[in-house]
């Protein structure tokens, strides 16, 4: 959570030698999704939070806004 009560998330990957992430984190609005793949220090892939939640992704430099539903990244 970046804000009280799950007002954003923050989703920060750190896969050190993983290639991909796929995951699901309960929150109060619902499941936070995670389905990214790592290649050459880029992240591809998708993050699909509640509709009702927003925030930031952020992956080795790169910082992106995330609005409610799916988004590619």
């Amino acid at each position: 959570s970046a804000a009280p009560f799950y007002g954003r998330v923050l989703v920060a990957p750190q896969p050190g030698h993983l290639k991909f992430i796929k995951s699901s984190t309960p929150t109060p609005k619902g499941p936070v999704d995670l389905d990214l793949r790592f290649d050459g220090g880029r992240a591809t892939g998708t993050v699909t939070l509640p509709r009702e939640l927003s925030g930031v992704f952020s992956f080795n430099g790169v910082v992106r806004t995330l609005a409610g539903g799916a988004n590619e990244i």
